[in-house]
């Protein structure tokens, strides 16, 4: 019996289960909001996860000069606000089982996905004791994962935060028995946890994520971080997922699915004070942005006009 034909039909069903799994190709940016619309309807409205139409602390915001476009979200926190009064709101996309699920990509399995956004910390932020997180952007499965740190819907995740002393950092979490928290600190550009990257105040920043996966028993997931276009932080090891084991792991054909605005923080608020979001995309390929230009040196003053000057006939 010739069984090439036969061998032939189960290779070909393993290649489109293959694909199933796999990351879609896709054309790059499939999501973008600016809220140039002037509503904030359309996202970051999570019926599970925090809704950006029933939060009283995100605001459209058009009064903060150096954006792109009109409209920005101001995050306002008050003087005061304990840690778990401070609003977060979601945003799902492609395999994420929690709707609403952004239309465009609905259902692929994002195995490499690049985050855009701009943000700006309001002048003399106060970051008190640390921890202020800015997005937090994992992968929600068919579990819940309780039995470890932290947002127990989340299989994996990674999250950017600024700590204390305005000192940008980001760490992910695997869900795994033991150490489920690990760094992924600036580490490129000649920043180091020695040399940190200081976050200032008043201005805006450009900031692009990759979350590359991990396969299965194979540290290679891949971490990138650029600020203003410059690469500050590059991992190419990294274990963000790990097959399931007890009451561990995760499950491998979800891809990264959910992204979350946040300001949580560790401290009490210690003034009011604001964050700007703006201009947030998510996509297949390097979305890429232009360094926020400084601004430009002072005009030196003009040397001061000779005094006392006296002519002497004959010289000229």
């Amino acid at each position: 019996m010739d069984l090439r034909p036969y061998l032939l039909h189960v290779l070909l069903a393993l290649a489109v289960s293959a694909v199933g799994l796999a990351q879609t190709p896709g054309s790059g940016v499939f999501f973008d909001e600016g809220w140039e619309s002037g509503s904030v309807a359309a996202t970051f409205n999570s019926s599970a996860y925090g809704s950006m139409t029933d939060s009283t602390q995100f605001h459209l915001d058009n009064t903060v000069a150096g954006r792109t476009g009109t409209w920005a979200i101001r995050h306002h926190l008050e003087a005061g606000m304990p840690v778990d009064t401070v609003d977060t709101v979601g945003q799902h996309f492609g395999d994420a089982p929690t709707p609403p699920v952004w239309a465009t990509g609905a259902g692929q399995h994002f195995y490499d996905l690049y985050v855009h956004y701009r943000f700006r910390y309001s002048p003399g932020f106060d970051f008190g004791t640390g921890h202020y997180k800015q997005f937090m952007i994992g992968t929600q499965d068919d579990r819940r994962h309780d039995e470890t740190c932290c947002l127990p819907f989340a299989a994996h995740y990674i999250a950017i935060i600024v700590e204390e002393g305005a000192v940008l950092q980001a760490e992910a979490y695997k869900k795994e028995a033991g150490q489920p928290r690990f760094d992924l600190n600036p580490n490129r550009g000649g920043y180091s946890d020695h040399n940190p990257f200081i976050v200032q105040t008043g201005r805006w920043y450009t900031m692009e994520v990759r979350r590359r996966l991990n396969d299965s028993g194979v540290d290679n997931g891949i971490f990138q971080m650029w600020v203003d276009g410059q690469l500050v932080a590059e991992y190419t090891n990294v274990r963000y997922r790990i097959p399931r084991n007890g009451a561990y792991g995760s499950n491998f054909t979800y891809g990264t699915n959910f992204a979350l605005m946040t300001d949580y923080t560790i401290t009490t608020v210690g003034q009011d004070q604001d964050v700007y979001y703006d201009d947030v995309k998510f996509s297949t390929q390097p979305i890429g942005s232009s360094p926020t230009p400084p601004p430009p040196p002072p005009t030196p003053p003009l040397p001061p006009a000779p005094s006392n000057l006296r002519i002497i006939p004959g010289l000229f």
